[in-house]
């Protein structure tokens, strides 16, 4: 699923893996952490794939 830039946050991927839904597309301009891991600014790798471990324990597969 690819989310407009201003409609994602940690709430709607957590509902979006409830779902089933199980990768993402976002800009790079949309994360600035990762698992702790600061991405801001050019830090972000488009040719690797990202994963963001949720607060229900579910993981979601970030494409950027």
């Amino acid at each position: 699923m690819w989310l407009p830039e201003t409609a994602v946050d940690l709430e709607t991927l957590d509902l979006m893996a409830e779902q089933g839904i199980r990768y993402t597309i976002l800009a790079p301009s949309q994360a600035k952490t990762l698992n702790g891991e600061d991405v801001s600014g050019d830090r972000i790798d488009p040719a690797r794939a990202y994963f963001i471990k949720l607060s229900s324990g579910r993981v979601m597969n970030l494409f950027f």
